[in-house]
């Protein structure tokens, strides 16, 4: 049972109700299904960890866009963008900047190369969950 009043820092998604249904209800999840969920249910229960469930979440719209979130940094890939624009991405710290007002692409680079790389791994595995 979860008890009221559990806090977490735990970044969660929708994509995880899948993982959490199919623990709570004891059924095996194959491989090639449910490549980004990640189950919550310890951390539901109030179980605490030294690490995060994941390392990254990863995000896709339906105009195939990709965003990708690790610790403060949220970064959106607009490489494969058919806005027609010229920005290559966009990067938030969202601890500071929840709003994602300022966008911080340009002012680093280092964390930009990271989270595109990281967010590469995931595209081309094609998941983000080692089953």
């Amino acid at each position: 049972m979860v008890q009221a009043g559990i806090v977490s820092e735990e970044v969660i998604s929708t994509v995880d109700l899948y993982a959490i249904l199919a623990e709570v209800l004891d059924v095996n999840i194959d491989k090639n299904t449910a490549e980004d969920s990640y189950s919550i249910v310890l951390v539901l229960m109030g179980e605490k960890s030294d690490q995060s469930l994941r390392k990254a979440t990863v995000y896709h719209s339906f105009a195939v866009r990709y965003a990708i979130r690790k610790d403060k940094w949220k970064y959106i890939d607009k490489n494969d963008d058919f806005s027609f624009t010229s920005l290559k991405g966009e990067l938030y710290n969202v601890e500071i900047d929840p709003m994602e007002s300022v966008d911080l692409f340009g002012e680093e680079p280092i964390i930009v190369a990271e989270m595109q790389a990281l967010l590469d791994q995931y595209k081309n595995s094609g998941r983000s969950v080692k089953r």
